[in-house]
């Protein structure tokens, strides 16, 4: 019995691209060829530059992060539940959707191609399993060396050492999406609204080109006052850019 949630999605794709006999073998394996299209990350580069993803030598390395939580009173990548979001090519992006289905366990099938369960081998079915799972696994293809763009904003950190120019690390700063639009969602679902409060939109009229979470959201997300204590703000309750 095919989980529901993958009967609901063949069930919608299939309406919505109005195809009278559609087939589920050729689309797992037209999907799971296109998969490398994508990214999966943590810290999307176009949220920075919608053309960051490219530098002189190819293709820049995506983000994964995977950082332990903690309680350290810190609001930061690993101590908030997010989903993973997705980078590349935006005609590609109903694989992510696809893969990031939850079965009935609560784990997505992403998790279970990971795991190669019983789960994915019969959604896959057996004849191809390993081709199509190898394929879509490809989604992950920021595990190798990372590398950055001039396109994506820059600082210098110092380093502490024992002399007064110990150095400094040169930091790509990257934008954590699932916190983000986190962030987004419980301020809508609470209805609770901080003052200068600041709605941004990002990706225009196509948010897709920027990632896969952000076409979900329709490209809104929230941004909160950061200052110093004591520092005077002028604005009004909210402002919309």
């Amino acid at each position: 019995m095919p989980d529901p949630e993958i009967t609901a999605f063949f069930t919608k794709y299939q309406e919505s691209k109005k195809i009278p006999e559609f087939s589920r073998l050729q689309w797992l394996s037209d999907a799971a060829g296109r998969a490398e299209q994508l990214s999966l990350t943590t810290h999307p580069f176009a949220f920075t530059h919608p053309c960051a993803r490219r530098n002189r030598y190819g293709k820049a390395g995506a983000i994964l992060a995977e950082v332990k939580k903690k309680n350290d009173g810190f609001l930061r990548s690993g101590n908030v539940v997010v989903p993973q979001d997705a980078e590349g090519n935006a005609a590609a992006l109903e694989i992510y959707t696809f893969l990031m289905l939850k079965m009935q366990d609560g784990k997505t099938l992403l998790t279970h191609l990971c795991e190669e369960s019983e789960t994915a081998k019969k959604i896959l079915g057996s004849e191809n399993y390993r081709k199509l799972r190898a394929s879509f696994l490809r989604i992950f293809s920021g595990e190798g060396v990372p590398s950055t763009n001039s396109k994506i904003k820059q600082v210098f950190f110092p380093v502490p050492g024992k002399e007064c120019n110990a150095g400094y690390h040169l930091l790509s700063v990257l934008t954590p999406s699932g916190l983000l639009f986190e962030l987004y969602r419980r301020l809508g679902k609470s209805g609770i609204f901080p003052g200068h409060l600041v709605v941004i939109h990002i990706g225009g009229s196509k948010p897709q080109n920027i990632s896969a979470l952000n076409m979900q959201n329709k490209g809104k997300a929230c941004l909160l006052l950061s200052v110093p204590p004591g520092a005077v703000t002028t604005g009004g309750r909210y402002s919309v850019h």
